[in-house]
C-alpha cells in the first residue's frame, strides 16, 4: 500500500508540475525527497500499526542521523543547495544559461540530489555539484521572458530607396521566422535607420527568436536571403 500511494502521489505531483508550467519544479530532486519522506512516514506508520513502538526508533535515527549527517557534509551541502535553488525559482529544467567566469552555457536538463547538469549547444553534458551552482553568479536567459531578439546592422547606398529596403527586410525576416516557428511569433519585427554615415545610410533590424540557441541558425538564414535578394535587386549594401 505504501508503495503504491507513494507511486500515486509522484505521478499526480509530476502531472500537476505539467499543467502548472513549472511553478512547482519537476526536476529529479524534488520527486526523490518527496518520495524518501513518502516512504518514511509510511514505515513509521505501518511499524505504528502493528504495535511496535515508534518513539525508540525516531530517538535512534536521530542520534545516528547526526552522525551521518556530519560523515556526509558535502552532500547535503548539494542536497540543500540544490533545494534552494528550486524553491527560490533561481532555475527551472529546461531554463538557458550561462555561468559567468566559466565560459559554460547550455539548458538545464536536471537538477538532482547532488548536481545540476546542463545540455551544451554541441550536446556535451555539464555536471555542476549544486552548492557550486548555488553560489555562482549566472545569466538566466528566460527572463523576464522566453523571447529574445537578434540585432544584425547593415547600411545601404545613399541613392538606394529606403522604403524598398525597409520593406525586403522585414519580408525576408517574416520569411526566416515562418521557417523556424511557422506563425507562433508574438512579437513583430523592429526595423529602423540609425544614422547617415560616410558613404552608406545604416539601418539596424532586430528579429525576435524563442531559444536562446536558435539565434546563430536565425542570423545565418538571414543574411544569405538578405544579401540574395539585395542583389537580385541591385541594391548595395555596405558596412
Amino acid at each position: 500500500m505504501t508503495f503504491s500511494s507513494v507511486h500515486l502521489f509522484s505521478a499526480a505531483f509530476e502531472a500537476y508540475s505539467e499543467k502548472t508550467e513549472g511553478l512547482i519544479s519537476s526536476a529529479s530532486i524534488i520527486n526523490n525527497v518527496t518520495r524518501i519522506i513518502l516512504f518514511a512516514v509510511g514505515i513509521l506508520l505501518i511499524l505504528q500499526s502493528l504495535g511496535i513502538p515508534i518513539a525508540p526508533i525516531l530517538g535512534a535515527l536521530g542520534v545516528g542521523g547526526l552522525a551521518v549527517a556530519l560523515g556526509l557534509q558535502p552532500t547535503f551541502s548539494n542536497l540543500f543547495s540544490g533545494l534552494n535553488i528550486l524553491l527560490g525559482k533561481q532555475l527551472k529544467k529546461g531554463d538557458y544559461v550561462r555561468l559567468q567566469g566559466e565560459g559554460m552555457e547550455g539548458h538545464v536538463q536536471d537538477i538532482t540530489w547532488r548536481s545540476t547538469t546542463i545540455r551544451r549547444f554541441n550536446n556535451s553534458t555539464i555536471v555542476v555539484p549544486n552548492s557550486v551552482m548555488a553560489s555562482s553568479v549566472f545569466t538566466r536567459f528566460d527572463l523576464p521572458a522566453k523571447e529574445f531578439s537578434i540585432q544584425i546592422e547593415a547600411g545601404v547606398a545613399y541613392q538606394t530607396d529606403l522604403e524598398k529596403v525597409e520593406s525586403m527586410a522585414v519580408d525576408i525576416g517574416n520569411e526566416v521566422l515562418r521557417k523556424f516557428y511557422g506563425s507562433s511569433s508574438t512579437r513583430e519585427i523592429s526595423f529602423s535607420y540609425q544614422k547617415f554615415d560616410k558613404s552608406s545610410i545604416n539601418f539596424k533590424i532586430d528579429l525576435p527568436y524563442h531559444d536562446f540557441t536558435d539565434q546563430v541558425p536565425i542570423k545565418h538564414e538571414f543574411v544569405k536571403l538578405l544579401h540574395s535578394r539585395f542583389q537580385k535587386e541591385g541594391i548595395e549594401l555596405r558596412l
